[in-house]
């Protein structure tokens, strides 16, 4: 029975990365910051991975001791990782529908922001640059620069609504991947039957298919950020649905 359970989770696994790898061939990849999205999803990617890391560890010394406590342990570690590709499960599909209905929305809402905190930054760092210079100077009569930087900083917007929702989803999915990763190491120590080896080199194995899997599918999830998806005639249709429908509901608050 331990046999069909590993091998129906390593298939759920390779699945999991086939379709990312799809998803990631099907759209155009025409986006300048091509690099910068690479190396932020790589980063998110590799964070994750480290849990994972951990975990296989924690797993095995957790089965080589004996106990009532360490059976309680493994029965905590399979209900959370459950838990968590469930929820990880529904964010995912909420996250495609997101992507689908609120593109465009996402898209500038992230570009806005980029720029307009850019810019705050920037004009902070001159002023605080500039009280710099007096204090070296035994010059303490800056309150009134200190005091417009700080009304700078309180200025800069923050991201709406709809883009924080898709932000919440995102990391939400990304760790599931994780957890599905994880019962994928509490059924290959079960299978290994005590032969270490065999249980860190397949673990390690799956945690680097899973880690590409996650990578591609993170930086599918940022894409948006930097640019529109490929447009095709149902999401032009549903983007002109969602527009109508805020139209009504901002013109009914008035």
């Amino acid at each position: 029975m331990n046999n069909i359970y590993t091998v129906i989770l390593i298939i759920v696994t390779i699945g999991t990365t086939i379709y990312n790898i799809w998803k990631w061939v099907k759209e155009k990849r025409d986006t300048s910051n091509k690099t910068s999205i690479w190396l932020e999803s790589l980063k998110l990617s590799s964070a994750i991975t480290t849990f994972v890391l951990l975990f296989i560890l924690l797993v095995y010394f957790t089965n080589i001791s004996e106990g009532m406590i360490y059976d309680l342990l493994n029965i905590f570690y399979i209900l959370f990782l459950f838990i968590s590709i469930l929820i990880g499960f529904v964010a995912f599909i909420r996250k495609e529908i997101y992507k689908d209905k609120y593109g465009d929305i996402i898209y500038h809402d992230c570009l806005r922001y980029r720029r307009e905190s850019q810019n705050a930054y920037s004009a902070i760092n001159y002023i605080q640059s500039e009280i710099g210079k007096r204090i070296i100077e035994n010059d303490f009569n800056y309150k009134v620069k200190l005091e417009h930087a700080k009304k700078i900083y309180n200025s800069i917007p923050d991201i709406q609504s709809i883009t924080k929702k898709y932000n919440k989803l995102c990391q939400k999915s990304w760790f599931s991947v994780a957890g599905l990763n994880g019962l994928v190491i509490l059924s290959l120590f079960d299978a290994a039957v005590g032969k270490t080896l065999a249980y860190v080199m397949s673990s390690i194995l799956i945690t680097f298919i899973m880690f590409v899997a996650n990578s591609l599918n993170i930086y599918n999830d940022l894409r948006i950020k930097y640019g529109k998806r490929n447009s095709t005639i149902a999401k032009i249709k549903s983007h002109q649905d969602i527009y109508e429908k805020l139209l009504k509901k901002n013109n009914r608050g008035k």
